[in-house]
């Protein structure tokens, strides 16, 4: 049968990736409702010998989606030649996961989709999506759970059953201007640096640039993913679990205050104005980096792919890890896998599909170095490094592979998160990130009051 593969929107030359959806906040309310019950819309096709179509669904750009459009086409013509097969592609983060939801919800016919971890529990909830539990029992994944970050693992469970096959990991560090660092006479961050360390390094930095009016010293997360790891850090967290908030813990108020007064006291940091004044496509971070405006920038491990395109080789630039905190060192840690929705005409088939392009061997070695995404396989990881002669591989790996094993600070999601994250989080936080309320506590205090009013607290 011939293949097919779609793009479902028109796609511009800027889109939403996993670096967009862990680096910012997005209008996720539509998304954020309560989901239907599908308790009796079950996934339940026979033998994969039966199957004549299969389709799935992907939030991924044209570009991204060239390498997984690669294998999954090999998979059918070697192993299921009568089925014809389909891949919708393309459409933006923040409309992807509400066309999800209709699609399922609908009965549409879409048998295996792309997930987050942040919807895992919402989805779930739901009975949106097939358990994979017996699956594995029945046909394990090779090297299945050892060979996976357990991070990864463990994100895409709800309630201790596993919704998802992680298939990278997303971890977040800096890269900086090293030249600008040996100019400054500071030492490249390590994962020894405190907090305080990074303070005075920012202030040593920004008097050492070469326009300090017009440049700052370092970048840090402002929405609630990536800002996760530096809440742990001073002792805070968002939520105990999903009844209950910690947004006014002493902890929590001091990871909001502190990147705040990067920002207006210590103007260490770029506001979000400034961000969206060196670049109003969304890559203002990149762009102040690459034109020797800001030495260091907090993002993900698939960024390093982009920044050499930014920086164009004007200065030697490398990966260095995030600060620890008081107790210990927490770092971000996310991803994406592939899950089976409960509309899956089978899951059989979707299932087999999701193993072959976590294991086949020349996959993950082909996907890490066409996609610039690191598989979340551990023994793979290497193949999702930059050339050599981009960034040193030993820097990269020690920042985004190597300490995740033992820090990683895991987020749980509940139901309700993404609701949180954009009716009451990104409403409330923009106060105090454009200072007309200059206080994390009266902030955070007026957000907990919404917050428990959401959890019914």
């Amino acid at each position: 049968m011939p293949t097919t593969a779609r793009p479902a929107t028109t796609i511009g030359s800027r889109h939403l990736t996993r670096r967009g959806l862990l680096g910012g906040a997005f209008g996720l309310a539509a998304v954020g409702t309560s989901l239907p019950a599908l308790a009796s819309c079950g996934g339940g096709g026979g033998s994969t010998a039966e199957v004549t179509a299969w389709q799935a669904t992907s939030w991924e750009s044209a570009a991204e989606m060239k390498k997984w459009l690669k294998y999954i086409g090999a998979y059918f013509k070697d192993h299921e030649p009568q089925v014809k097969w389909n891949v919708d592609y393309g459409t933006s983060f923040d409309q992807y996961f509400q066309k999800l939801q209709t699609s399922i919800a609908g009965g549409g016919d879409v048998d295996m989709c792309w997930m987050h971890g942040r919807f895992v529990p919402q989805f779930a909830g739901g009975g949106m999506l097939e358990p994979l539990d017996d699956l594995i029992k029945n046909s394990p994944p090779p090297e299945w759970p050892d060979d996976y970050y357990p991070s990864q693992v463990k994100g895409f469970q709800s309630d201790g059953v596993q919704y998802g096959m992680p298939y990278d990991l997303a971890s977040g560090g800096f890269y900086v201007n090293v030249d600008w660092f040996e100019r400054a006479g500071v030492d490249l961050p390590t994962e020894d640096w405190t907090f305080e360390d990074l303070l005075e390094a920012a202030k040593t930095l920004k008097a050492a640039a070469k326009d300090p009016e017009k440049s700052w010293a370092m970048t840090l997360p402002t929405a609630t993913v990536p800002m996760y790891w530096l809440v742990r850090s001073f002792g805070g967290d968002f939520f105990a679990d999903d009844t209950r908030s910690r947004l006014t813990e002493p902890g929590t108020v001091e990871a909001f205050q502190y990147v705040h007064d990067a920002m207006w006291n210590d103007k260490v940091m770029p506001t979000p104005a400034d961000l969206a004044t060196a670049d109003a496509a969304g890559a203002g971070d990149l762009a102040l980096f690459g034109s020797e405006r800001l030495a260091i920038i907090f993002n993900l491990n698939d960024t390093a792919f982009a920044i050499e395109d930014f920086v164009q080789g004007k200065f030697s630039w490398t990966a260095a890890p995030t600060p620890r905190g008081k107790d210990r060192r927490f770092q971000q840690v996310g991803g994406s896998s592939f899950s089976i929705p409960k509309s899956s005409r089978s899951p059989e088939l979707s299932f087999e599909i999701m193993k072959y392009l976590m294991s086949a061997p020349d996959v993950l070695p082909d996907v890490g170095k066409l996609g610039s995404l690191t598989p979340a396989r551990i023994s793979f990881a290497k193949y999702g490094q930059p050339a050599a002669d981009v960034l040193p591989a030993d820097d990269f790996a020690h920042t985004f592979s190597d300490l995740v094993e033992r820090d990683g600070a895991e987020q749980s999601f509940f139901a309700k998160y993404a609701e949180w994250e954009s009716s009451i989080f990104t409403v409330k936080i923009d106060a105090l990130w454009t200072n007309s309320e200059p206080d994390a506590a009266t902030i955070l205090a007026d957000m907990d009051a919404e917050t428990q009013a959401l959890l019914g607290t």
